[in-house]
This record gives C-alpha cells, sequence and structure tokens, in this order.
C-alpha cells in the first residue's frame, strides 16, 4: 500500500512527506489529489510526476520534501525535492485545468462527511498493513543479518588454507 497524506488548505506548505518504499527505489512518484477521503481513489488526480537518480539506499532512507503553494490566483504549485542529491520537480496546477468546480468540491465534501466510519475503517486497516509490511521488512533484514554473522563465524572455525579462500567462500555465499 502505498501512504497518502492529506493536506488541508489552511496547512499550505512544505512537509516532510515521501520515503522510499522499497530497497535500491531510484524513482519516487508523486501524485497530487484533490478531496477529502483516504483512499486516492475516491479523490480527484489533478497531475502527477517522478523524481529519478534517487541513490540506492534502503527502504525508508531516501526522503523527498514537498511543498505546496498557492499563490493569489488560485494556482497551486507542488515543488518537490529528494533531500541527499537536491534533485527538484514542479507541478503546476492552474484552475482551468483538471481543478474541481465549487459544486463537484461541494459533492466531495459530503461524501467525505458520509462515509466518514468507512474512511477511518479503511485508514485503520491499511495503517496496520503497513505496519506489518515494516516488520516484515526489518524481521527479513535481521534474519539476513544473523544468516550471515552465522556464516562468518562457521568460516572462521574451519581451516582454510589462506584469508584469500575464505574471501572466495564469502563472496559465494553473498552472490
Amino acid at each position: 500500500m502505498n501512504e497518502v497524506t492529506i493536506i488541508h488548505l489552511e496547512s499550505l506548505g512544505c512537509i516532510y512527506f515521501s520515503k522510499s518504499i522499497y530497497d535500491n527505489q531510484y524513482s519516487i512518484n508523486i501524485k497530487v489529489f484533490q478531496g477529502e477521503r483516504s483512499k486516492s481513489t475516491d479523490n480527484h488526480l489533478l497531475g502527477e510526476f517522478s523524481i529519478s537518480g534517487i541513490p540506492p539506499a534502503p527502504k525508508g532512507v531516501s526522503e523527498v520534501t514537498e511543498c505546496f503553494e498557492v499563490d493569489a490566483n488560485g494556482i497551486l504549485t507542488v515543488t518537490a525535492a529528494e533531500n541527499t542529491t537536491g534533485k527538484m520537480k514542479k507541478l503546476t496546477i492552474i484552475n482551468a485545468n483538471g481543478r474541481l468546480s465549487k459544486e463537484e468540491i461541494e459533492k466531495m465534501v459530503n461524501d467525505a462527511k458520509k462515509y466518514i466510519l468507512e474512511d477511518q475503517e479503511f485508514k485503520t486497516r491499511a495503517d496496520a498493513y503497513n505496519a506489518l509490511e515494516d516488520c516484515l521488512y526489518n524481521v527479513k533484514n535481521k534474519i539476513k543479518e544473523y544468516n550471515t554473522k552465522k556464516t562468518l563465524e562457521e568460516m572462521e572455525k574451519r581451516p582454510c588454507g589462506s584469508r584469500t579462500t575464505k574471501l572466495h567462500l564469502l563472496l559465494r555465499f553473498i552472490l
């Protein structure tokens, strides 16, 4: 599941938002939605862009700061910058391209009120799923770490002809 962060108009500004969700993720896709619901599919997609060229890192290490700004003319500008490289992308959404009308916004707000319990239930399930996924990721890495440590200890006990032989055994285990 992907994480959805709701930003209300009053809290526009820069936020610490996206993190990589896979090991060695080289790009982060950013979608901008208009709406009040917990599920992105229940909201209106305004636009999307991605930042690529992210250096390889474990899951959750690469972070993107996103800034949301609305000018006096109602133009929404979303800027995202990857924190380690400084790579930056920008998306500008004007009223004419893809924004909802006042009637559509009112309908979405009413739907959000109507389905508030369903949305809370979905958010609870999504949070639990994401927590479980993070837990499994951490357990998998601990098992990998333990197996590597155990293999190194076993190799230390074996009589090997040289350090090069130990290196070959280690490389064979890793690869």
